[in-house]
């Protein structure tokens, strides 16, 4: 084989390598060195399966659950993991008695050796988008608009079995305290299509601002659409 082919068949190799490391990564969570830790999987109230990449090699963490916002004050220790050679880990914990029914929870570990890393999760049942840092973000499309009377959007990374208030409000609100016109929900969660009335306070409005949100989980999305 000559050196150029050697070259060529060896700069395939790595492509192909490149390719299947990519494929390894979750889904749900952007590949970056600040999502070190994150919810894989969770069964509401019961379990969450935590997975941890970038981190120490070969190394002891102790991992603890509270309520968002309130670490270390809520602090409950759940149990520890210990890396592999790669710095990742994937384990099951119980979901402590004193977090059921909190819909917002963090995750943190921290190892004898100062090395720490931290996210949150949606205490709602899901095995891809459980929230947190390097999750999909909600987003909102158009879909069709009936003058007057309603609109159809379609609503992408939608977590799953969370619900969210759909809103209206006159433009360059983004519907923030915005009329109420429904509620939007998945058991599945991911993308989702829906119809809402428009309310009476804003027909004949040009343009209306639609926000759909869950002030807990402080999740949010808006669009401006014509009413037309």
């Amino acid at each position: 084989m000559s050196v150029l082919k050697k070259i060529s068949f060896s700069l395939v190799i790595l492509a192909m390598l490149v390719v299947q490391s990519a494929a390894l990564v979750s889904p749900a969570y952007a590949a970056t060195s600040s999502v070190r830790v994150y919810a894989k999987e969770v069964h509401e109230d019961k379990s969450v399966t935590v997975a941890g990449v970038n981190l120490a090699v070969n190394t002891r963490y102790s991992v603890y659950l509270s309520k968002y916002g309130r670490y270390p004050a809520t602090a409950i220790l759940v149990g520890s993991v210990t890396t592999d050679s790669k710095g990742s880990f994937t384990k099951t914990f119980r979901i402590p008695g004193k977090l059921v029914d909190v819909a917002k929870i963090s995750i943190n570990i921290t190892s004898n050796k100062g090395g720490t890393a931290s996210n949150w999760f949606i205490n709602a049942t899901s095995d891809s988008n459980t929230g947190g840092e390097g999750a999909p973000t909600l987003k909102l499309t158009l879909v069709s608009v009936k003058e007057d009377d309603s609109v159809k959007i379609k609503v992408n990374n939608l977590p799953a079995n969370v619900t969210f208030d759909v809103r209206m409000g006159k433009s360059g609100s983004k519907g923030v305290n915005g009329t109420r016109v429904g509620t939007l929900a998945s058991s599945s969660g991911g993308s989702v299509k829906a119809t809402f009335d428009i309310p009476d306070n804003l027909v004949g409005k040009s343009k209306i601002d639609l926000r759909v949100e869950n002030k807990g989980l402080g999740i949010s999305a808006s669009l401006t659409f014509d009413n037309k």
